[in-house]
This record gives structure tokens, C-alpha cells and sequence, in this order.
């Protein structure tokens, strides 16, 4: 499994995330899981406003965890082809 999180400095109101888990390891709810963490250790940072994720359209997996943890798709990928998910600060994380 790897997990990386791009911290926020003292001015970035957005942070961003990914995953990657191997197969043995996937739709078993760990991604879930982390990502849950991830997004409560970001807004423990009172100037984290939102979290980005992007990811593909045949990564129906990573989709999936990013819709159980409320990311709302958005326009703007960073790639062709992309997928790009962003989840706002609704209500006090720390």
C-alpha cells in the first residue's frame, strides 16, 4: 500500500491526496479507511479549506473511495482524461 498526502503550508488552503494499493489489498475497504483519516488529519489545518484527488475513469475503485468519503467531481483535471474530485471544509475536522 502507499498513501501520500501533500501537506499545507501556512498560506495553501488546498492540499491534495492519492493511494495506490496492491490488488490483493483493494475493495476491502482499506481505502476507505485511510482516506477518512487523510481527511481529518488535513483539517486539523485550519487553513485547509479543500482536498483535491484526481483519478482515471476505469480506476472505478479510487472513484468509489472518493464518493464514500463525499468528493464531489469537478472540472479542471490536470490531465487529459482525468477525473478531478475535490472535498470542502463543511464542518470543524480537529
Amino acid at each position: 500500500m502507499i498513501m501520500m498526502m501533500m501537506m499545507p503550508r501556512s498560506v495553501l488552503t488546498v492540499t491534495q491526496t492519492g493511494s495506490s494499493f496492491l490488488k490483493e489489498y483493494q475493495g476491502l475497504g482499506y481505502g476507505t479507511e485511510a482516506v477518512e483519516g487523510l481527511v481529518r488529519h488535513a483539517f486539523s489545518y485550519n487553513a485547509v479549506e479543500s482536498i483535491v484527488a484526481e483519478t482515471f475513469p476505469e480506476v472505478t475503485g479510487s472513484i468509489r473511495v472518493l464518493e464514500k468519503n463525499r468528493f464531489q467531481r469537478e472540472d479542471g483535471a490536470s490531465e487529459p482524461g482525468a477525473l478531478r474530485f475535490r472535498l470542502r471544509r463543511t464542518r470543524n475536522f480537529a
